[in-house]
């Protein structure tokens, strides 16, 4: 949580009880709020210059050298930072669950997929989190061919993401995260005065299905009472056809089509 991160911390600003208080800046608010978890439970991101984080563990100050930062993107959906720390490589991964599962050396734990599906339930946006020891020589050949493909003229993008697959797999995990996704102050009631006009309301969330309803109902874009059907695991355009038309004729009187 305090490394593998694209935050940056300010300089830090002496309190009136004399401790020294941080703030965050970063593009990803879910990245800040995590930066914030980590510090308050004594794993601090106290400086970041270049290549070279510096992190405060309960009163420890450990420096780790970033080698390499593979991006989140919303077909990867994770991201992952090498890092060496005391003369060894680390390769560190979050990401949503339903895409780190398969990347793990072996299954998650009970309690971890409890967990997992507790906060899906409450409308919480989960990570999964993961790390392993790289070999140094095997991280040799791998980073050459990542700067080949960060400098490829065509297909950059697909080619970095194969490059970042090859290491991000046999993981270990380290933990999970929720995070409250929050509406922004009115958004219920615009979505509900909206509603009542006869307007049609549509929402894209790229959550998973337990998410997506919990949020449906938190911005009153679904309301109880309401009949709600889940249409997923379809496979081909066909199938979507033909579960949408079934549904239709089920919703709507024969005499009216």
């Amino acid at each position: 949580m305090a490394v593998c991160h694209t935050v940056l911390p300010d300089k830090p600003v002496a309190s009136e009880d004399g401790s020294e208080s941080i703030t965050y800046q970063g593009s990803s608010p879910d990245e800040v709020s995590l930066v914030e978890a980590s510090a308050r439970v004594g794993v601090r991101l106290v400086k970041k210059r270049q290549n070279k984080v510096w992190v405060d563990v309960l009163g420890v100050l450990e420096v780790f050298e970033v080698k390499n930062v593979l991006e989140f993107t919303s077909d990867r959906k994770r991201m992952s930072v090498v890092v060496e720390h005391d003369k060894e490589l680390y390769c560190l991964t979050k990401g949503a669950d339903s895409v780190m599962m398969p990347l793990m050396r072996r299954s998650l734990r009970e309690d971890a997929l409890e967990h997992l599906a507790i906060f899906s339930k409450e409308g919480l946006r989960t990570l999964v989190m993961a790390s392993k020891k790289v070999d140094r020589e095997w991280y040799a050949e791998w980073a050459s061919d990542l700067n080949q493909a960060e400098c490829a003229l065509v297909n950059r993008e697909e080619k970095i993401a194969a490059v970042a697959a090859r290491i991000e797999v046999q993981l270990e995990y380290v933990g999970c995260s929720a995070v409250e996704d929050r509406l922004q102050d009115g958004v219920p009631e615009t979505i509900a005065l909206l509603k009542d006009a006869g307007m049609k309301v549509w929402v894209l969330t790229g959550d998973k299905l337990e998410t997506a309803v919990d949020i449906g109902y938190s911005c009153r874009l679904l309301c109880e009472g309401m009949r709600v059907e889940k249409i997923k695991d379809i496979r081909t355009p066909m199938e979507l056809t033909t579960r949408l038309t079934h549904l239709y004729e089920d919703l709507v009187p024969s005499h009216v089509i």
